[in-house]
């Protein structure tokens, strides 16, 4: 992490490793919403797949329902299987309808929608975070000298004015 935040000074990568850094938070933040949509979806999933593995308990629901989350849906497997016929097919397929709205469309284009506005507004300040960054990193180089070096060169700027 140190050496995230030591090559966010840096001009020509800072820019996006705070891009990166502003993204990560606002998805942390939206995270909270979607924890209580994955948790309903799993519990739910649990109930109506309860002879399938993937859904038999809830902590590995949960897992699998965040899988499902990224689109990985396994439609043929839990959906068109014919030799394993859904046992409560007049909920759970409506389940899944709305599971496929909700998380992955909605969520994913809410995600990109979020990320692409705070790309443009750290794009924005931009010129001025690089300088503020180089200011620091001057601060941070010049407390590492020894300060008989740094006299010595006020020494010399005063004699030359």
């Amino acid at each position: 992490m140190n050496a995230i935040v030591f090559l966010r000074k840096f001009p020509r990568i800072g820019i996006y490793i705070v891009m990166f850094i502003t993204v990560l938070f606002t998805f942390l933040e939206i995270m909270v919403i979607l924890a209580i949509f994955i948790i309903a979806f799993a519990l739910s999933f649990s109930m109506v797949h309860e002879r399938e593995d993937s859904f038999r308990d809830v902590p590995y629901s949960i897992l699998k329902t965040f899988v499902m989350m990224t689109g990985e849906l396994e439609y043929d497997d839990y959906y068109a299987n014919m030799e394993k016929p859904l046992l409560y097919p007049y909920a759970t397929i409506p389940l899944f309808i709305c599971f496929i709205v909700f998380v992955p469309i909605v969520f994913m284009n809410l995600l990109v929608g979020l990320a692409v506005d705070d790309i443009k507004e750290v794009q924005h300040r931009a010129g001025l975070e690089r300088s503020c960054m180089k200011i620091e990193l001057i601060f941070q180089v010049e407390s590492l000298l020894p300060k008989s070096w740094l006299h010595q060169i006020n020494l010399k700027k005063e004699k030359s004015t």
